[in-house]
C-alpha cells in the first residue's frame, strides 16, 4: 500500500512541480530547442543571463520534487516514479501531437478519410525498391531492428553486461 501511494504522489508531484519546468515554452523534451528552453526555464528573472543561484534553484526544485516523501533522500522508487512519469508525458505529448496531425480539418475528431489519406510511411520504408509491393527481402531481419531498416541507422549495440 505504501508503494501505491508513493508511486502515486510521485506522479502527482513531478505533474504539477517538475514537468512544467522542464518543459519551457515549447513544451520541452525533444528536439533542437530543447537545451534552450531548458536554460530559459532556469533564467526567472528574465534577464537572459543564468546564475549558479537560478541554476541551484532550479536542481533544487527538481529534487524537491522527485524526493516524495520529503527526507532528504531520493529513494529508487521515487527515481522510478518520476522516470516514469516523465515518459508518460512524453508519451502523451506525441499522441496529441499525431491526432492534431490527422485531424487535418481541425474538428476534434478524426473521419476516416483523414485516417486513410495520410500516406503510409512504414510501408514506404519497406518497399525499397517503390514498384507498390514488398518483398519478403525488403523486410528488415528482426535481428537487426527495426532502427536500422531505413538503412541510414546501425542496429544499436548489444547491451553491456553490469
Amino acid at each position: 500500500m505504501k508503494r501505491i501511494f508513493l508511486a502515486t504522489a510521485s506522479l502527482a508531484a513531478v505533474a504539477t512541480i517538475a514537468l512544467p519546468a522542464l518543459a519551457g515554452p515549447r513544451g520541452g523534451g525533444q528536439g533542437p530547442g530543447m537545451m534552450k528552453d531548458r536554460m530559459e526555464a532556469m533564467d526567472t528573472d528574465g534577464d537572459g543571463n543564468i546564475t549558479k543561484a537560478e541554476v541551484d534553484a532550479h536542481r533544487a526544485m527538481m529534487f524537491s520534487a522527485i524526493d516524495i516523501d520529503q527526507d532528504g533522500k531520493v529513494s529508487e522508487a521515487e527515481m522510478t516514479a518520476h522516470h516514469e512519469a516523465m515518459m508518460a508525458q512524453k508519451r502523451t505529448q506525441r499522441q496529441a501531437e499525431m491526432f492534431k496531425r490527422m485531424d487535418t480539418d481541425g474538428d476534434g475528431t478524426i473521419s476516416a478519410e483523414e485516417f486513410t489519406s495520410k500516406p503510409n510511411r512504414m510501408f514506404d520504408r519497406f518497399d525499397k525498391d517503390g514498384n507498390g509491393v514488398i518483398a519478403i527481402d525488403e523486410i528488415p531481419d528482426r535481428k537487426a531492428g527495426f532502427r536500422g531498416m531505413r538503412g541510414d541507422m546501425p542496429p544499436p549495440p548489444p547491451p553491456e553486461d553490469e
